[in-house]
């Protein structure tokens, strides 16, 4: 079973606020949030398992990235994905922005 509308409704909110920290933190001082965020550190499986943390599987092991992180402690949706989005540059891979992914929304 998924979250209810309720829970729904209060990690669209919680996502927001940290969407709002993050994009203020970006403005500042992007040089430090791209880093921070092009960072990518290997994890166990207990992490790796968690309900909603978001790891990135790979032969041989998972990874953890700071988004996975802070999208696991808002929560996930009911497709399994994290409520914050990092929008990267393709080139560079360098953060652009932060966006909330909406309930019903790929």
């Amino acid at each position: 079973m998924g979250p209810t509308y309720e829970e729904r409704q209060c990690a669209e909110h919680a996502a927001e606020r940290a969407v709002l920290v993050l994009n203020r933190a970006l403005q500042e001082d992007p040089e430090a949030v791209r880093a921070l965020f092009k960072m990518r550190v290997l994890c166990n499986e207990v992490i790796a398992h968690d309900p909603t943390i978001q790891v990135r599987r790979f032969d041989g092991g998972h990874d953890l990235s700071p988004l996975g992180l802070i999208n696991g402690l808002i929560g996930i949706r009911e497709d399994g994905w994290g409520y914050i989005e990092a929008i990267f540059e393709t080139d560079t891979g360098n953060v652009l922005n932060f966006k909330v992914r909406r309930h019903g929304t790929p």
